[in-house]
């Protein structure tokens, strides 16, 4: 059957959410009664020239919502009841709209207040310094492949349709995450404290952890969304500084203050790049035993360094049950996977089963069924392998560029990861600076959001996972040009 769809683009909104939106809203106008089957996905994929994959995330992005049930014998169709998320969503579907006054204020709870505060002390996503490899880099043959290779998930396994049974993931995904975790950072865990999860795994650990005006230590500088998820929970947040061996963990050691969190990333410390000492890391372990302080490890960026040998996970050091330990495929697979995972202490996996019992919904079943090979079959360490090689020729010649054309003018710091730190010479304007480097096509950030209150002048991140060793010569060539000019 052919199903006449209207479909709402909005820039940078995902595929399959346009599809699903546009389904909703031919159920909500009756369009599609209760009951009906709706096309298989490989019909609908073949009817508007959409991959399957993308037809599936849809129907499960609905289901979720309770318009549509799915089941092995009957396909999909539209739900014959709407839960309450439908009821919620029709409620609002237009013609049905229930008017107030313009001038009224919206009746927002504690939470919303301080979300809403927490967006004016902190910086947009847009102004950090985020670098994700290029798309001429994603292992796309070899993804499509995996896709390909589990599209029938649905039909040829009962054990899918009971995939939300378990709040924490795909089982088989999380026995491969712990089994490469082992490998390559020397963490000893079962999949029974691993979380799989596209949600924004810092929040969901401050929804159970951390409570209104608790103490919460960061690094400073420090990642801004961080700061924003704290404060969006009401915490009073202590800024820690960090210098050329990460977080200086003396002002914890003599702190008065009773510390409910400490969020840590020893691998690669933001925007700095500097990886934690192992002295640092077993000091603040000790500390955070003795004073029964959870420890967030955001192991951001932690396969990307260029020289010697990375330091091993807080998580790994010694028996424990104060680390949480955060993870992402994100930031190495762009948007082929978009989930995240957490390992959590024996301790904290009641609660967290009983909040993503409530609020975990969207599940991409056949991205994980992927992933779970992605990962088992070694196709992500070969890939890691592969980048790193290749990040670290891109930022050699930055460096060696750089250094040649402007010399005085700036300065490097050691770092690891995807992007790198820049100091300016303080007679240059941050404006002439980010007005060259717009005209050279070379992306500068300022650290400036980074900060609690003091910081460096003229001092930037540099994302440099998808600028081409080919093209950087000549990008730094009219950048120094312009800004020699101006000097």
């Amino acid at each position: 059957m052919d199903l006449i769809l209207t479909f709402k683009r909005k820039p940078g909104t995902p595929l399959y959410r346009i599809l699903s939106e546009a389904v909703k809203q031919s159920i909500l106008e009756r369009k599609l009664a209760p009951g009906i089957s709706l096309p298989s996905a490989r019909e609908l994929a073949n009817q508007y020239q959409l991959s399957i994959s993308t037809v599936i995330r849809a129907y499960e992005d609905l289901s979720s919502q309770g318009f549509v049930v799915t089941s092995p014998k009957s396909g999909t169709r539209v739900a014959d009841k709407f839960n309450s998320q439908a009821k919620s969503a029709t409620a609002n579907s237009p013609g049905n709209e229930k008017t107030s006054p313009s001038f009224r204020e919206p009746k927002l709870s504690s939470f919303g207040q301080q979300l809403l505060s927490s967006e004016l002390l902190t910086a947009s996503p847009q102004e950090a310094g985020i670098s994700i490899p290029g798309a001429n880099l994603l292992p796309t043959s070899v993804w499509q492949r995996l896709l390909s290779k589990h599209q029938n998930c649905y039909s040829h396994e009962k054990a899918i349709y009971d995939y939300s049974a378990d709040p924490f993931g795909h089982a088989p995904l999380r026995a491969a995450i712990a089994e490469y975790l082992k490998r390559s950072r020397g963490i000893h865990c079962t999949l029974e404290q691993i979380v799989v999860t596209a949600a924004v795994r810092l929040d969901l650990v401050c929804r159970v952890l951390v409570d209104t005006g608790d103490n919460i230590a960061i690094e400073n500088p420090c990642f801004p969304a961080a700061r924003k998820v704290f404060l969006s929970h009401g915490a009073e947040i202590h800024p820690i500084h960090a210098d050329d061996e990460g977080l200086n963990p003396t002002a914890l050691f003599t702190s008065n203050n009773k510390y409910q969190m400490l969020y840590l990333s020893p691998s690669h410390q933001d925007p700095s790049g500097v990886a934690l000492t192992l002295e640092r890391r077993l000091g603040i372990l000790d500390w955070s035993q003795r004073t029964d302080t959870i420890i967030f490890e955001n192991d951001l960026d932690c396969n990307y360094y260029y020289s010697g040998t990375p330091l091993p996970a807080i998580q790994s050091l010694r028996e424990n049950d104060t680390v949480i330990y955060s993870g992402s495929f994100w930031l190495t697979l762009g948007p082929l996977a978009s989930s995240g995972f957490l390992v959590l202490p024996q301790r904290y996996i009641p609660a967290m089963r009983s909040l993503l019992s409530t609020v975990q919904s969207e599940r991409p079943v056949l991205e994980n069924y992927a992933l779970t090979e992605f990962i088992a079959e070694g196709y992500l360490e070969r890939y890691i392998h592969k980048q790193r090689t290749l990040f670290s020729k891109i930022r050699q010649t930055l460096i060696y560029e750089l250094t040649l054309a402007l010399r005085q003018l700036v300065e490097f710091k050691e770092s690891s990861g995807m992007h790198m730190l820049l100091q300016f010479a303080p007679n240059l304007t941050e404006k002439t600076l980010l007005d060259c480097a717009t005209e050279a096509g070379l992306t500068l950030k300022p650290t400036r959001p980074y900060y609690v209150n003091e910081y460096p002048v003229n001092e930037f991140v540099v994302p440099f996972a998808q600028l081409d060793a080919k093209t950087i010569p000549s990008i730094v060539k009219i950048f120094s040009s312009k800004l020699l000019a101006i000097c």
